[in-house]
């Protein structure tokens, strides 16, 4: 180890990081990772989600309440689960259980 001025393999390694340039300005991030000459991913295209038919059956005044209450479109901050609980939480005010 003494052409390396007796430095440890992990002092090389530290120094060799601290000295190497800085290639991030040069990485374009959005397409980081894509491979266009690699193999597609296999589609899966028979992932259809089922509702159930709804026995509820709202007033237009009760309606206008729950669209007062819940606005869907907005985000909630918890993957639209806070929105689910208002919403029951309005109809199991409305009686509905």
């Amino acid at each position: 180890m003494r052409t390396t001025g007796h430095q440890s393999p992990l002092a090389l390694w530290h120094t060799s990081v601290l000295d190497a340039p800085d290639d991030s300005s040069v990485t374009n991030w959005d397409f980081y990772g894509v491979d266009y000459d690699g193999p597609l991913p296999e589609v899966t295209t028979d992932n259809n989600v089922i509702i159930p038919e709804s026995h509820i059956v709202l007033t237009q005044h009760e309606i206008q309440i729950l669209q007062d209450r819940v606005d869907p479109l907005q985000d909630d901050g918890n993957s639209g689960i806070n929105h689910f609980l208002n919403t029951v939480s309005v109809l199991q005010g409305f009686g509905l259980h």
